[in-house]
């Protein structure tokens, strides 16, 4: 929700998304600025998967590991329809790659057709390296808090153990 409304504040967008990629499957996890949908067709789109082998956009995103922009997904022959396909003509997508591997999308619309500009891809480029950054971070800290937390639960353990006195408690 951070990363998208924080995006926000460099690209104009009418409705994003961050999509999660899991083996074959791309999936919406948060989205942002498709209220004007109506609440029924917003909460759809959490619902929505995408084939990452056949969803032409997705696929090339993932396969070259750089952004892409549809000027206007009416005049695109392989855009998958989702609710809100009536309502926005201009998308680009960026990957979010971690260790050498694409692990989320973002994917950005816009109700004007052709808006999105090769500046506009250089700043999401920007955007979602320093995105993955702060991801494998956060993933980094959380990892080291558990081992602090397994650690301190061993020393604890140890320490009961050592201050038996009684040879029969302590086995």
């Amino acid at each position: 929700d951070l990363l998208l409304e924080q995006l926000s504040r460099m690209i104009a967008y009418d409705g994003a998304n961050v999509m999660l990629i899991e083996g074959k499957k791309a999936k919406i996890a948060r989205l942002r600025g498709y209220e004007e949908l109506g609440k029924q067709k917003s909460a759809n789109l959490l619902n929505y998967e995408y084939d990452t082998t056949t969803t032409e956009n997705i696929k090339k995103i993932i396969t070259s590991g750089q952004v892409e922009i549809i000027p206007d997904i009416s005049n695109y022959a392989q855009w998958q329809t989702n609710d809100a396909t009536q309502y926005y003509h201009s998308w680009i997508g960026a990957p979010v790659m971690i260790d050498g591997r694409v692990e989320a999308l973002f994917s950005l619309e816009k109700v004007e057709r052709n808006f999105f500009t090769p500046d506009h891809a250089k700043l999401l480029s920007i955007f979602s390296s320093q995105a993955s950054l702060a991801i494998k971070n956060a993933r980094q800290c959380t990892a080291e808090a558990k081992r602090i937390k397994e650690l301190d639960a061993l020393r604890t353990t140890l320490t009961g153990i050592s201050s038996q006195l009684n040879m029969n408690n302590f086995l």
